[in-house]
């Protein structure tokens, strides 16, 4: 989301409450800038359906990208990299996946060529959701919230994705001021909903984060919830299943088969 002259809605909630949000700009780490267009909608959406499909593979691959683009400069769409340097165990071009991207334009190159990889972004927007794992979730989350409606009335009045909050409200350029990162805050006629997303691995620490946030900056009657690919049915699972209902927190879970119409219906009722 855009930073505007005017606090938003959920920037207001937050200095109410003792904190505030961080742009990038403003210190060691920061809330992204997104310029959420059309044409960017469509890539979202193309990316979490690809992400599901090769929910498998996904993260290793991102993991790869990530690590290339992390040799090049900073705002290079165009990366290239020694191959036997990123691989580190992963396969670096799943088809599933790699194919998928090049026929939406999400890549307009990935080759391998003289023992380089070479891989070219549509761009930097799409270059952030390739390159840091959960991201594309992430987008999809927020794209879905902004998107739901009940009886053609937005359910949430604002919804913003990887936001930083400083625990003090005062913003210091250093790596001992206190911040924590919520992957989405949404807002729902001044009740918050803390949202986590996670496409890979949970752990218990992920709920304690959570609650901590919503119990500091949430007020009373904040919401929490975990938006998470399909935990199985392993113990962990179970295990953490019954510990997110003792804390209150909503886990919602979706598959290979979820349509975006059922995980926007998940969503819409995560205030309640």
């Amino acid at each position: 989301m855009i930073k505007e002259e005017k606090a938003s809605k959920i920037e207001t909630f937050i200095k109410n409450h003792g904190g505030c949000i961080v742009y990038e700009g403003e210190g060691y780490i920061g809330t992204a800038k997104w310029e959420i267009s059309e044409d960017f909608e469509n890539d979202i959406r193309v990316m979490w359906a690809i992400s599901n499909r090769a929910h498998e593979y996904w993260n290793s691959q991102i993991a790869v990208f990530a690590r290339a683009a992390s040799v090049c400069e900073r705002d290079s769409l165009n990366v290239r990299a020694d191959i036997e340097s990123i691989k580190n165990g992963y396969v670096f071009k799943r088809r599933s996946i790699i194919k998928p991207l090049i026929k939406h334009g999400l890549l307009t190159r990935c080759e391998e060529r003289g023992g380089m990889l070479y891989i070219s972004f549509k761009n930097e927007q799409v270059k952030r959701c390739l390159t840091k794992s959960g991201q594309a979730l992430e987008m999809a989350v927020y794209l879905f919230a902004d998107k739901a409606e009940d009886n053609g009335e937005k359910v949430y009045d604002e919804v913003m994705t990887g936001v930083v909050i400083d625990w003090d409200g005062e913003i210091l350029n250093s790596a001992t001021d206190v911040r924590n990162e919520i992957d989405a805050v949404m807002l729902h006629r001044e009740k918050p909903v803390f949202v986590s997303c996670k496409s890979g691995a949970v752990d218990s620490n992920e709920l304690y984060k959570l609650s901590v946030v919503a119990e500091k900056f949430g007020g009373e009657g904040a919401k929490t919830a975990l938006i998470t690919y399909s935990l199985g049915n392993t113990p962990h699972a179970c295990s953490l299943r019954n510990r997110a209902e003792e804390m209150n927190i909503k886990i919602v879970e979706y598959d290979s088969r979820t349509t975006e119409d059922e995980i926007i219906n998940k969503i819409k009722s995560l205030w309640v």
